[in-house]
């Protein structure tokens, strides 16, 4: 790490001055979203916060390797808890922007596992634990995504009461709005998209209304599948979506399927921070302290074996005790040497060296 590199960690000495000092703050953050405008709700607050995130990870090295510990536990605890209240507001990208944040500093620390004292673990575990309330998936499908159901079905009646005579007037606002809501993949507006809503409603706003409102139910229905325990949802949660599927209905097939992947994400965040949990008591209490935390999806203890890199003993490997889709493997690293950077859809299992 030269002087660039520490250089480009001293541009951020006031933006972690600020986190440090909100984290400890009691009060619910707001960011001024306002749910009642839908699509055209704004967020830019997700990604400077996840990019805060990136910037802990870096600068927790840097200060790592010059015997800063302190400093590197202190933002650390700041951008993690700025991912919980970046998920406050029920909205389903929040919460998802506050599991890549979670993730990435508990990566961090299980790859520079030997840059902390068993203290520094000890304070980063037990701001972890005071920090925030995470913000779920089951909440942000009962709000935000509800929501925008709403705004859909209220931009309608609007229409209708701007123009309550005139339905050709009310339908053309209709598509104009329809391929704002539908953009392509390049932003442009989506006209053939906005064309197979109006035909689905069989071309009138009233059609329109009810298509909007027939989604409602299919909410409510996912809400509760989000808040089932791992064990019951997967079976559950399958046979919702290919009853999606086989939907006519294009909003119901527009938006839901977005939402069927959340819940393993969550599963998987909060095995990982299990994981965190018992690589600290490891490091604590030894053996026993592994196995004083279970497995939140299976039975008993993680999985522990010692991880060779490159035919050298650089550590351990946790990993989850449960089947299914959403497995997570930790590689905590005890002995430094040549770096590596764990890769791959299931971390872990893919160690490249660089």
């Amino acid at each position: 790490m030269d002087e660039k590199y520490e250089a480009l960690v001293s541009r951020y000495d006031t933006t972690f001055r600020l986190v440090g000092r909100a984290a400890h703050l009691e009060q619910r953050a707001d960011w001024g979203v306002d749910l009642a405008d839908g699509p055209e709700a704004l967020l830019p607050h997700l990604a400077k916060a996840k990019a805060i995130a990136v910037a802990a990870d870096f600068r927790a090295r840097y200060f790592l390797e010059r015997g800063k510990e302190s400093k590197a536990v202190q933002d650390l605890l700041g951008a993690f808890v700025l991912g919980r209240q970046a998920a406050n507001d029920g909205i389903l990208i929040s919460a998802l922007v506050q599991i890549a944040i979670e993730n990435i500093v508990v990566r961090c620390v299980a790859e520079n596992f030997y840059g902390f004292s068993s203290e520094g673990l000890r304070q980063l575990l037990e701001g972890m634990e005071a920090s925030p309330a995470r913000g779920t998936v089951s909440q942000s499908i009962g709000t935000g995504e509800r929501a925008l159901v709403g705004w859909f079905a209220n931009r309608i009646s609007e229409f209708q009461s701007k123009y309550p005579n005139d339905e050709t007037k009310v339908m053309s606002e209709m598509r104009e709005m329809l391929s704002l809501a539908t953009v392509d993949e390049g932003g442009k507006k989506d006209y053939e998209k906005a064309d197979e809503f109006i035909r689905a409603g069989g071309g009138t706003s009233n059609g329109l209304l009810a298509l909007v409102k027939g989604v409602e139910p299919l909410y409510d229905e996912m809400q509760a599948i989000a808040a089932l325990p791992y064990d019951r949802f997967a079976p559950v949660n399958q046979a919702f979506f290919e009853k999606v599927e086989r939907s006519t209905n294009p909003f119901v097939k527009t938006f839901l399927p977005a939402l069927k992947k959340a819940r393993g994400r969550e599963f998987s965040a909060l095995s990982m921070l299990e994981m965190f949990r018992a690589a600290v008591q490891y490091r604590l209490e030894g053996e026993a302290g592994l196995k004083s935390v279970r497995d939140p999806f299976g039975s008993g203890p993680f999985g522990f074996r010692r991880f060779l890199f490159q035919g050298v003993d650089r550590g351990f490997e946790l990993k989850p005790n449960y089947p299914g889709d959403y497995p997570n493997v930790l590689i905590f690293v005890e002995k430094p040497g040549p770096y590596f950077r764990v890769v791959g859809p299931t971390a872990g299992t893919a160690p490249e060296s660089n």
